[in-house]
């Protein structure tokens, strides 16, 4: 396999890892991780900002849609696009995409 491969394996990876987590996950659960987020690490860093504890506040699941196929779909592909175009000039295009996706899983 070529150089790109592990950065095309990390795009396919965390679209996966991101149905699962948005759609429906192992459980059966569906967008269990708006709620997770909302009532556990959302609510430490914008409980000021989300009156009377709304379930939607500060993620939805229309706002995780974008955000996710913005900047994941979008910038993950777009990292191994640009380098299958210019090899010496995203070098490291793959290690990005991987090292994203194990910060997140912190």
């Amino acid at each position: 396999h070529g150089p790109r491969w592990f950065g095309w394996l990390a795009v396919a990876m965390y679209c996966l890892h991101q149905s699962e987590e948005h759609a429906y996950d192992v459980r059966g659960w569906r967008y269990a991780f708006v709620p997770a987020m909302n009532q556990g690490f959302g609510s430490t860093l914008f409980g000021a900002a989300c009156n009377g504890g709304d379930v939607n506040c500060p993620l939805d699941p229309k706002l995780t849609l974008w955000v996710n196929t913005v900047a994941i779909w979008g910038g993950f592909g777009g990292c191994m696009i640009a380098a299958t175009i210019d090899a010496d000039r995203f070098l490291f295009a793959s290690t990005l995409n991987w090292g994203t996706a194990v910060v997140n899983g912190f």
